[in-house]
């Protein structure tokens, strides 16, 4: 049996002993501004990172665009409207009264005619064929016209189109 040195029990005795080393106050508020700013960039980044992913939407609102004069809408035919944001709008007079088709075919997006001898809508791609009321006739077009809601104020014709209004 050997007994150890008396220097070798001494530090292993201090070793043992000694406090953990103390943080000074300028190491703790050092750690403190870094573990703040951290979380402020992070919380920061995190805001920005779900807006992506929930974007703020702002509503649909209904807005009255003028298309033309009523007196421009020939008796149980149809006229042609150009409408602000290079769109158009087809106003046909029924017995029913006025209704408002886009003239964009529902087949391929070509731009459909009128033709006031057959009170139909023709297709000149693909001869799809659609009546007075935007219904289908013939052809590969396989949906009506879309339809746009039509309101008539002091003989103007004005086309109701939904529009986002702007965040606030």
């Amino acid at each position: 049996m050997t007994i150890p040195h008396q220097h070798e029990q001494s530090t292993r005795h201090e070793i043992a002993a000694a406090p953990p080393p103390r943080q000074t106050r300028r190491e703790f508020a050092a750690d403190l501004v870094m573990k703040l700013g951290a979380m402020l960039g992070i919380g920061g980044l995190a805001v920005r990172f779900g807006s992506f992913l929930i974007p703020v939407v702002p509503p649909l609102k209904m807005v009255e665009i003028p298309a033309g004069k009523l007196s421009a809408i020939p008796k149980l035919g149809a006229t042609m409207f150009n409408l602000p944001g290079n769109k158009r709008v087809v106003v046909v007079d029924t017995e029913k009264g006025l209704r408002g088709f886009s003239p964009v075919c529902t087949h391929l997006g070509c731009i459909v005619r009128w033709h006031g001898d057959k009170k139909q809508f023709i297709c000149p791609c693909h001869k799809g064929t659609f009546d007075m009321n935007g219904r289908v006739v013939s052809g590969p077009p396989q949906r009506p016209l879309d339809e746009m809601k039509l309101t008539v104020k002091g003989g103007d014709v004005l086309v109701v189109v939904p529009t986002r209004e702007e965040a606030t």
